[in-house]
């Protein structure tokens, strides 16, 4: 229409085309002149002007024979500016991560006056800066990665994160969005390791099942298509508790962990498997299976039993690593009554009672570290620790004996012997855990070379990636907002047809529409949530390969849907239309998409010779990149807890770095934006994959691995941090019974009469010559 409506400080340009040639031209607006240019046949003007805060109009002069034609009154309406869109996403609206523990946040802001500065606020403890740069920015997204430490938190914090970002507005001053907070919980390194123990065994309960149906069922389960429909049908059921326990335990929790890395590969190889019965035979399901479809069949199935052992694997091993360290504190608290013993020895005259509560302590401690001993596996350790354990408690009969004979010298000689083995066990097992520490040790140094090497590709590589994003928005400056704008749209039609999917398939679910078909939407959600993931990455390549899978996986929707409503009699449920709109949808992502693609290979002689630069650079990054391929297989290889997902994560952005080189050769900045982008962010989860096995195994020189109980008690006081509940609190504490004290009771009398009622009190025997003490030290009170 010609009419203008936008915020004050928006420069306008003008170009239109007359119908006659004219000699000159002026362009008026806000009843001020300003200078047009004419084109060489007099046919095309061009000038601008920029939107004032009050509302005006604008014109255009012709000059023909020099006499001035006035254009007609064009309106020019100032519109509020709004803030920026800030976006901020951790995968969860609660994060509970350790005070130590690295969560990664990402963040977008869109603005059309460009963004100049965005914050990271953190609760009322202070502020940190996530961009602040002179260069104007239509568009920013990032991923960023903090400890609660490195923000000033500490263990037991509740804070809330929410980003915040000013736009550059010069006219009506500058405006600050925000985005959805996201609430974090700061852990102690216990509180920590219960919740991964009590995740673990959950887990495990659940696949234990699934994995032993495997083993012991008859396959194929019949020579029919209907035999593995129902068969797929069947499996469903066996998964979804494993599913189901998946979401809600990792609810909260930050993306990464081995354990989780396991499960999730659990649940979709069983997912695969289920969907490929549901998509191979219910087209003719009374007919014989096709061979070659079984053999798929056969092959998933494999997958899905691989997955499943390797996730147990994992956790045996977590626990096995577990239980040694607790084992090396057992031995040193063993240890520690083994000098009890001694000096209770040099005392010279002992009492019989205080002897058999001694024993009764020792017996107590040999029976957990023997349950300990249990979670082992069978090896030299096990057996030495068995073998003294026997000696032991036949030694600590002979004393009770001894004692019940009133043999005070035996039992003295015999708790000498027993004080001397109680030294050399503890000893034994000290020495050996300590070897293996350092054999982890050793292991692990490879590993750290390769976490510092994948840490500066993936640094690197976003930092080439930002050098890429700023050539083509100078390169085009004045298109930034129109690119920043139609990625907006575009991510909010993909996220209407994840929503519509979803609703689709909840209303098939309540229509209780055949399995295979509810089967087939489900994988067309994932297909177009996939789809939005790689809008939302800004990834040009990987959404238009996503478009042509969400495409079909509609198409295929709709068929089975407007198959079924020819055949059935009463049809229950939403309508075949719904996946056909779906289906629709996801082309006009396309065409938006295409339209982008279209825009992308613009690039001046200027341009083209620093995109040959950058794309040196991501050679070089990609040859990199390949030798630390290779010496991750090396480091999977000697790691005794494998990296699940590494290999294929560093696969993934091999692939992604290359086709970034082939963009940037052919001047597509954006498409070599967006697979940089998924470069970087495979480098980082194959790393993650690897420092969490790294943990697992001891060679991480972190938390995890085999810890002696100094260690793990300097992690919870410093590195990891120390749970409130738990402060000042030692191993010894774990044997000792609470007793309330004075302060528990409301008033002197109530005091007085439970500790009469105490000491009244029958214990065993052997515990009357703690009685008699404890309660002695009462009285002095």
């Amino acid at each position: 229409t010609g009419d203008v409506s936008a915020p004050p400080g928006t420069l306008v340009d003008v170009v239109l085309r007359t119908a006659e040639s004219a000699e000159a031209a002026g362009l008026v607006a806000y009843d001020e002149a300003f200078d047009a240019h004419m084109s060489e046949d007099g046919r095309t003007l061009s000038g601008r002007f920029t939107v004032q805060k009050y509302v005006g109009i604008w014109r255009t002069v012709l000059y023909r024979n020099g006499e001035p034609q006035r254009s007609r009154d064009f309106d020019i309406s100032p519109s509020e500016d709004l803030p920026p869109d800030v976006m901020l996403d951790a995968g969860t609206d609660t994060l509970e991560v350790g005070v130590d523990e690295v969560f990664e946040l990402e963040w977008q802001a869109r603005d059309d006056f460009g963004i100049r500065r965005v914050e990271l606020a953190i609760g009322d403890q202070g502020r940190n800066v996530l961009w602040d740069e002179v260069v104007r920015r239509a568009e920013l997204l990032d991923r960023v990665g903090f400890t609660p430490a490195s923000l000033g938190l500490q263990v037991g914090d509740t804070v809330d994160l929410v980003v915040e970002a000013w736009d550059n507005d010069p006219v009506s001053g500058s405006k600050v969005g925000r985005s959805q907070y996201v609430q974090l919980v700061v852990l102690g390194a216990k509180g920590r390791r219960d919740r991964r123990a009590e995740r673990q065994a959950e887990l495990e309960a659940l696949m234990v099942p699934v994995l032993a149906g495997f083993l012991t069922e008859t396959w194929p389960p019949g020579r029919d298509a209907e035999n593995l429909l129902d068969y797929g049908e069947d499996l469903a059921d066996q998964y979804l508790p494993v599913q189901e326990a998946a979401e809600r335990l990792w609810d909260g929790m930050t993306r990464e962990g081995l354990d989780r890395n396991h499960v999730e590969k659990v649940i979709a190889t069983g997912r695969d498997l289920i969907r490929y019965t549901q998509l191979a035979f219910s087209e003719s399901p009374n007919a014989r299976a096709p061979q070659a479809e079984v053999e798929v069949t056969t092959a998933l199935r494999e997958e899905a039993v691989v997955a499943l052992e390797n996730a147990l694997l994992a956790i045996i091993r977590f626990r096995q690593v577990e239980a040694l360290t607790e084992v090396w504190a057992q031995a040193e608290l063993l240890e520690q009554s083994a000098e009890n013993l001694s000096e209770m020895l040099e005392q010279g005259q002992l009492d019989p009672q205080e002897m058999l509560s001694a024993l009764d302590l020792l017996e107590r401690q040999l029976g957990q570290l023997m349950a300990l001993v249990a979670k082992l596996e069978s090896g030299g350790l096990e057996e030495f620790i068995n073998s003294r354990e026997g000696e032991m408690k036949g030694l600590m009969e002979e004393i009770r004996q001894a004692l019940a004979d009133g043999r005070a010298e035996d039992a003295k000689r015999l708790m000498d012997r027993l004080q001397q083995q109680l030294k050399e066990m503890s000893s034994g097992i000290v020495q050996d855990l300590e070897q293996r520490k350092q054999q982890q040790e050793q292991s692990g140094e490879d590993a750290k070379d390769l976490v510092k090497e994948l840490r500066d590709l993936e640094s690197e590589q976003r930092k080439l990636q930002k050098d890429v994003q700023a050539l083509r928005e100078k390169q085009d400056d004045s298109s930034a907002e129109e690119v920043a704008k139609a990625w907006t749209k575009i991510e909010l039609l993909a996220v209407r047809v994840v929503a519509d999917g979803t609703e689709y398939r909840a209303g098939l679910e309540r229509a209780k529409r055949p399995f295979y078909e509810r089967e087939r939407v489900g994988a067309a959600v994932e297909s177009s949530e996939a789809l939005l993931d790689a809008i939302r990455a800004r990834d040009l390549r990987g959404a238009l390969g996503a478009t042509a899978e969400a495409s079909h996986q509609w198409i295929v929707t709709q068929s089975t849907a407007y198959g079924l409503q020819e055949r059935a009699g009463n049809w229950k449920g939403p309508s075949p239309e719904v996946p056909h709109g779906l289906e629709k949808d996801v082309a006009e992502i396309e065409r938006l998409l295409q339209l982008l693609a279209s825009r992308n290979s613009r690039m001046d002689a200027s341009s083209r010779t620093q995109a040959k630069a950058l794309e040196e650079r991501q050679k070089d990054l990609h040859n990199r990149l390949k030798a630390a391929q290779g010496e991750a297989e090396d480091v999977r290889k000697d790691l005794a807890v494998n990296p699940e997902g590494m290999s294929e994560m560093l696969d993934e952005a091999s692939d992604r770095m290359g086709q970034a080189g082939e963009d940037l050769q052919q001047g597509k900045a954006m498409a070599a934006e967006g697979s940089q982008s998924v470069a970087g962010e495979r480098i980082r989860r194959a790393r993650k994959a690897l420092e969490e096995a790294m943990k697992q195994a001891g060679g991480g020189g972190g938390s995890g691995g085999i810890q002696s109980p100094s260690e793990r008690q300097q992690g919870e006081d410093q590195g990891e941090g120390q749970d409130s509940d738990r402060q000042g609190e030692n191993m010894q504490s774990e044997l000792e019974i609470e007793l309330p004290g004075r302060d528990a009771y409301a008033t002197p009398e109530a005091y007085r009469k439970a500790l009469i009622e105490g000491m009244q009190g029958e214990v065993p025997d052997e515990f009357r010559a703690w009685k008699k003490r404890y309660y002695e030290e009462l009285v002095a009170q």
